[in-house]
This record gives structure tokens, sequence and C-alpha cells, in this order.
């Protein structure tokens, strides 16, 4: 699950820029 852990931050990121 590290995959996940490293995807979920980016994906915040730019739900939050949106």
């Amino acid at each position: 699950m590290y995959l996940t852990c490293k995807v979920s931050p980016k994906l915040l990121s730019l739900i939050k820029e949106i």
C-alpha cells in the first residue's frame, strides 16, 4: 500500500488546486 500513500497526497493536491 506504499503506492496508495504516494498517490493519495497527489490526488488531494489536484483536488485542492481545482
